[in-house]
């Protein structure tokens, strides 16, 4: 089966997920990423497919945005972000990568007013402290039956999110992960896991 195949079923579409490794994407200390691995997970939540359109709130590196564009012709992505000096080095990763199917946008979420939407699917990296008024403010872009997939590194962030989620709000809560990556290093001749932290990722229906 071809990839037409695969957008008929959002389930098998991480199969088809290109994923460019950390390593291709400039960094710039005090601007965050999310790791491959995570951006795995992220991007087959998703459920991404032709046509839709995609909003990443605090795109960071723009790891997101690049690698869902990459991933899916015919998507169209918005990414939006705070930091000036992030939304430059996002943008170099696009060029480096050639990510054409990206906007970048300066602005700190909830922006009011934000003429880009309608949206079909959210991935929130970063809300600044302010989770449950990006959450409300995603919804508000978006129509029934659209995807929000979060991701937490603070539990206070976490907590927040599913308080706010488990109100009366938009959102219908359909998964909750906890996704922990430990890399092997060399320990002289023996292998170790190296530390790392938890990452939690929420993944929300709009009603």
């Amino acid at each position: 089966m071809g990839p037409a195949w695969c957008w008929c079923f959002p389930e098998v579409m991480a199969l088809s997920i290109f994923l460019p490794p950390d390593e291709l994407f400039e960094r710039v200390e005090g601007v965050p990423m999310t790791k491959e691995e995570v951006r795995a997970i992220a991007l087959a939540k998703l459920e991404l497919r032709p046509g839709l359109r995609m909003l990443d709130v605090g795109c960071g590196t723009g790891s997101v945005a690049i690698s869902a564009a990459l991933s899916v012709p015919g998507l169209e992505v918005v990414a939006l972000d705070r930091d000036e000096r992030a939304l430059d080095l996002a943008r170099e990763n696009a060029a480096r990568l050639r990510a054409s199917g990206v906007r970048f946008v300066l602005g700190e979420a909830p922006v009011e007013p934000f003429h880009l939407g309608p949206f079909d699917r959210v991935f929130l990296g970063g809300a600044g402290g302010r989770v449950p008024e990006v959450l409300g403010w995603c919804a508000g872009l978006c129509g029934e039956g659209a995807l929000l997939v979060a991701d937490f590194v603070a539990l206070e962030s976490l907590s927040s999110a599913l308080d706010f989620l488990s109100g009366p709000c938009p959102w219908e809560v359909e998964e909750v992960l906890q996704v922990s990556i430990l890399r092997g290093r060399s320990l002289g001749r023996y292998t170790v896991l190296g530390p790392g932290g938890a990452v939690f990722v929420v993944k929300a229906r709009r009603r």
